[in-house]
């Protein structure tokens, strides 16, 4: 067995490897003697008391105090156990407490290590530890005192007085009761490799001497008898300031005098707002380890003047015509303790946005989430009632903030997924003349009135806040409902309709930046209670639509915007992953090919460094750059024959988009198949297609047709069931057939026993992709029935859907919303049987996720009680999660966690009944995968070739600048230095936002390269990293694209001088320095972001050529 050094990293700290697990039809076993007990023999520090607060600062000269605004007196005393990757505190009873034992807790708070910004350890008469996070801890109680060991319930609070402060209090004073344990306590800190910085300081105490739910009040009052001048953009940054933790409530209020007399002298409140916004952002924690002159209101007022005063055109709370999709929205964030404010970020716009345009701050979308930002999850042994209680409670009454209090209002089916909803508040509506709530703005969208079922009402509701990125206005009267095309009780036509073609070129008309090759045929829309595709039917006359009733979910009132979702404009690459993979295999695909394809992939990404033309396609194919216009930067720089090899920042984003892409096949499977296509679904409305026949044409990046003449397999995630992967015939339809002309899209036939889209996994024709493979070595031979699960009515309440019947729908969904579980459990399942998947426990887990996927429209939840039997505890080597990895310092270069050789950790012991994961050596081809990929080693070699092509200082930006003064000779750019110094500041401010705002960790801001690749480092098993990215690319793109028109237009809109402004650019970014941010140094981007627009300029002033010198 071949263990890579990366592998056993992770697996040793955790687990146990087991080398042979023999694979039974029902269990696996293991020789009995690999299993040692370990030594449970560890100190313990034991502490008397327990007190909650904040630092404060005196004076700008003076040391920080610790100021209690909480002290536990319940208890006598408690154990104070260091872990691998946290701390754990056991407060107990006066009659519970023995020095030798963990059990019989009152209360039990864990720190992870990772929720710590410092820890501050001090002697004396009173020896204490001070642990301030960046968040609140979690905190427990045991189910029952004496109950069944490790049985433990989720608490928001300690009690009712730690309720009121522990929103904003993230310090926590511990009295140790022996001086002499601190050296320990600071030994033990030093081990391992996640554990916080520690400092030796002299705590000074005080008592708090003013409730902090005063201050809270106080801060608010303030506020809003500022609230004509200050606005609510400059009151919810001032707000954020002291809720979230960040400064103290009375600090906030003194800053609000200096905000007002800022306005008054003619700073606009956008400029304000975003220097409170950059505030939040440069803030560093409080405590001992900062300077007190940091946090003296004369320090922020002087930041304040400063950020407001350079807040130019471009930052986000700049309203920015070009991007009508995109609307500021704020966030708020629910969590165990406490709300806290986040935002406000660009979003995709939706229905309900739009109709009250001019009251986007009565808006808020609302996170529901685990105190680190991560969806709430189940855990062992753990009840989370208390928190549920707590959510609900929220849902149902409202969130005040300064003069506004936000009530529910409803979410979409993403966001349901996610566990965000939007909240609203009043206001007074002048074209409906009356104050507008939510029940009205819900009333208004359509009549729900009938609906009985809350998962199926809130679904419809739902509709509305589906992102729309552009829409237009149609005249009903050239609207028609036509008849669904049914055969045996099947629907062939469901979720699609037909559109006209002018209407189509006018909504590709509303993409003007988009370069397509040929105009989309196929649109995602929603249109007042229609939704689903809409296909062009060149017989159609000029404007009109045909919809469905398979696309009717509810009667809609007074709108007739078609709303665009998404278009058919390109063909999507398409990747395997581990579900597919798995059906496959068991379907007869040999590993061989799986094997072979993924080899292939990793030498791509190893070539990605040795050839600078290898690198550019890298880039394209995998769009890594394209808001930053990097991918034709680098084949404009190839053709002029400038070199890049010795270009360190451009080596950077390489190495980190080929990084994340290898852990993305070890870790999920992603294979790219070059022989396979994703695409969306459409019906054949001219009924030529016969049973078992598709038609597959698309349009490459290049400009040709594709079509495909050839046996196919066909599929759609999520795979689970051997039967959702079909082989049918792909057919070359004649050249005068409409269906010649459906590019990008895969069209099903109407006719036959069954729809082909529903054999996919309970696939539709309202938006789904398909995934069609003609790569020999991926046809399966083997096929299984498909599917046919009964489809579910939703769950009846007999009565009108209120609001609280869709907001227990909601909270009923985060609490058995276990989707990702039982995909897992399948994996797991179909590897220790020899059937894989289709064994008929594997098809019952496949029947529980396919209902667990329906419970946002249905209800109804997944029966955990009926999932099969199998031994949890016992792994194959494929899920065992890998080793962290961050990226640091000026060179970006990515850091591995060290290995831990210590595999004991006392804070496991106090949740026995959560059995330690043994992972063994899956001989499936999936465990082949796994081990195929040497994270470690591959990026060794990455880097071991790029310092070898990138040894000296870089030339590949100044022989840039050299080339473009032979190629520009008398062109005059100095006229414009000054204003591209400006142009350059907004970028790296907004840059340095971004890097800030999508941090996955509040004390570690993501590297400039993560965010100009779209690459971002984290846990692979980090469900928010998808989300995080996907805003981040939106933000960053919009920031982007505001940059190049400030280079390219003038106040007119001419583009006359855009080459000269392009040079005076570069010509800053090479001589000036960049801002200055952490530990990274120098920003450094936006010289390539000049250098790409300078090279477009001027190949269009050269008439489409580049010449060489």
């Amino acid at each position: 067995m071949v263990v890579h050094d990366c592998v056993k990293s992770s697996l040793w700290r955790v687990v146990r490897y087991f080398p042979f697990l023999s694979r039974g039809n029902s269990r696996l076993s293991v020789a009995p003697q690999v299993a040692t007990k370990p030594d449970t023999k560890e100190p313990v520090f034991v502490t008397r008391s327990l007190s909650c607060g904040v630092w404060e600062y005196r004076d700008s000269d003076s040391a920080p105090l610790f100021s209690s605004h909480y002290t536990e007196t319940s208890t006598y005393q408690g154990q104070l156990l260091l872990g691998r990757t946290s701390a754990v505190l056991l407060l107990f009873g006066p009659t519970a407490y023995t020095t030798d034992q963990t059990e019989n807790w009152k209360f039990r708070i864990d720190f992870a290590w990772q929720s710590i910004d410092t820890m501050f350890v001090s002697g004396g008469p009173n020896p204490n530890l001070v642990i301030t996070c960046h968040h609140s801890p979690k905190m427990y109680r045991p189910e029952r005192l004496g109950s069944e060991k490790g049985k433990k319930i989720r608490i928001t609070a300690l009690d009712d007085q730690h309720r009121e402060i522990a929103a904003q209090c993230f310090s926590y004073q511990i009295l140790l009761s022996n001086g002499l344990d601190l050296e320990k306590i600071r030994s033990q800190l030093q081990n391992g490799p996640e554990m916080p910085p520690t400092m030796t300081i002299r705590t000074i105490i005080r008592k708090a001497t003013t409730p902090l739910s005063l201050e809270m009040y106080n801060l608010s009052e303030n506020l809003i008898s500022e609230r004509q001048t200050l606005q609510f953009p400059v009151m919810f940054q001032a707000t954020k300031l002291a809720m979230n933790g960040c400064l103290s409530p009375s600090t906030v209020k003194l800053l609000i005098k200096p905000l007002t007399v800022l306005i008054k002298s003619g700073t606009s409140v956008a400029a304000c707002a975003y220097a409170l916004y950059k505030l939040y952002n440069r803030l560093p924690s409080r405590g001992p380890h900062t300077d007190a002159k940091e946090f003296s209101v004369e320090t922020i007022t002087t930041q304040l003047q400063e950020f407001a005063s350079n807040s130019l055109e471009g930052s986000v709370f700049q309203k920015d015509k070009r991007y009508g999709h995109l609307f500021l929205v704020y966030h708020f964030r629910v969590t165990p303790t406490g709300i806290y404010l986040e935002g406000p970020e660009k979003e995709v716009s939706n229905r309900v946005l739009r109709k009250h345009i001019d009251h986007l701050d009565s808006f808020v979308r609302v996170t529901f989430s685990e105190e680190d930002g991560e969806r709430l999850d189940f855990q062992w042994n753990t009840n989370l009632d208390p928190v549920y209680a707590r959510y609900k409670d929220v849902l149902n009454t409202s969130i005040s903030i300064c003069d506004k209090s936000y009530q529910f209002l409803g979410f979409s089916s993403s966001s349901l997924k996610s566990g965000t909803a939007w909240f609203m508040a009043p206001f007074w509506d002048h074209n409906e003349k009356k104050i507008l709530f939510a029940d009205l703005v819900i009333h208004n969208l359509g009549h729900f009135e009938t609906f009985t079922s809350p998962a199926k009402c809130a679904a419809r509701i739902g509709q509305a806040f589906t992102d729309t990125n552009s829409f237009v206005t149609i005249n009903p009267t050239n609207t028609r409902e036509i008849l669904d095309v049914k055969q045996n009780g099947r629907v062939f036509s469901d979720g699609c309709g037909t559109i006209s073609q002018d209407l189509a070129d006018a909504i590709a008309a509303q993409y003007p930046r988009l370069v397509m090759r040929f105009k989309p045929i196929a649109f995602q829309v929603r249109y007042q209670g229609y939704k689903g595709m809409l296909s062009v039917d060149p017989s159609l006359g000029p404007g009109e639509i045909r919809l469905r009733d398979s696309m009717n979910k509810f009667q809609a009132k007074n709108t007739h915007d078609l709303e665009i979702c998404r278009m058919a404009d390109r063909a999507l690459t398409l990747y395997l992953n581990r579900p597919l993979i798995n059906v496959l295999e068991d379907l007869g695909v040999p590993e061989q090919g799986f094997l072979e394809m993924a080899r292939a992939q990793i030498r791509d990404l190893q070539s990605t460094v040795t050839s600078q033309l290898n690198a550019a396609i890298f880039l394209e194919t995998e769009r890594v750059g394209d808001a930053a216009g990097l991918p034709p930067f680098l084949r404009r720089l190839i053709d002029v024959k400038i070199d890049l090899s010795g270009d360190r920042f451009l080596a950077n984003v390489v190495e980190m988009a080929a990084f994340v892409r290898l852990r993305e096949l070890k870790y999920k499977g992603r294979i790219a198949v070059k022989n396979g296509i994703k695409l969306v679904g459409v019906m054949d409305e001219t009924g030529f297609l016969k049973e078992g026949e598709i038609s597959c044409v698309w349009v490459n990046s290049e400009g040709r047709v594709h079509c495909l003449d050839r046996h196919v397999a066909i599929t759609r995630s999520p795979t689970n069931h051997p039967g959702d992967v079909r082989v049918v015939r792909a057919v070359r339809v004649p050249p005068d057939s409409p269906l010649s002309k459906m590019y990008n899209c895969v069209v099903f036939s109407q006719h036959g026993e069954r729809d082909l889209p529903s054999m996919l996994g309970g696939g539709d024709l309202d938006g789904d992709d398909y995934d069609v493979i003609w790569d020999p070595r991926l046809m399966p031979p083997l096929s299984h029935e498909p599917a046919d699960y009964p489809r579910l009515p939703p769950i009846d309440i007999g009565r009108t859907v209120v609001t609280r019947d869709i907001t227990e729908h909601f909270i009923d969904h985060m609490k058995n919303n276990n989707v990702g579980m039982l995909s897992s459990g399948l994996l797991v399942l179909s590897d220790h049987v020899d059937q894989g998947t289709m064994d008929d426990r594997c098809i019952e887990m496949a029947a529980l996720i396919s209902t667990a996927l329906d419970f946002p429209k249905t209800g109804i939840k997944a029966d955990m009680k009926k999932v099969p039997h199998y031994n949890k505890a016992f792994k194959p080597d494929f899920m065992a999660h890998g080793p962290r990895v961050k990226v640091g310092g000026l060179e970006a270069l990515i850091e591995f966690e060290k290995d831990v050789k210590d595999s004991h950790d006392p804070v496991t012991q106090l949740d026995p009944d959560q059995r330690p994961t043994i992972y063994y050596q899956s001989e499936k081809v999936l465990g082949k995968l796994y081990r195929e990929v040497d994270e470690k080693s591959f990026y060794e070699s990455l880097q071991a070739q790029a310092q070898e092509k990138t040894k000296g200082p870089s030339q590949t930006m100044e022989t840039l600048w050299r080339y473009l003064e032979r190629a520009t000779a008398g062109i005059q750019f100095s006229a414009y230095l000054d204003h591209a110094r400006d142009i350059r500041h907004t970028y790296e401010s907004n840059l340095n936002d971004t890097m800030h705002s999508f941090a996955l960790h509040p004390s570690h801001p993501l590297h400039e390269v993560e965010v100009v690749s779209g690459c971002v480092l984290g846990s692979m098993t980090n469900r928010r990293l998808k989300e995080y990215v996907s805003n981040m690319k939106i933000k960053f793109a919009a920031d982007v694209v505001y940059t190049l028109e400030c280079i390219r237009e003038d106040d007119d809109g001419s583009t006359e001088e855009a080459l000269a402004r392009s040079l005076a650019c570069l010509a800053i970014a090479l001589r000036e320095p960049g801002m200055k941010v952490g530990k990274e140094g120098e920003l450094r981007s936006f010289a390539y972001v000049a250098g790409a627009v300078c090279l477009q300029e001027l190949e269009i002033f050269h008439g489409g050529l580049l010449k060489r010198y």
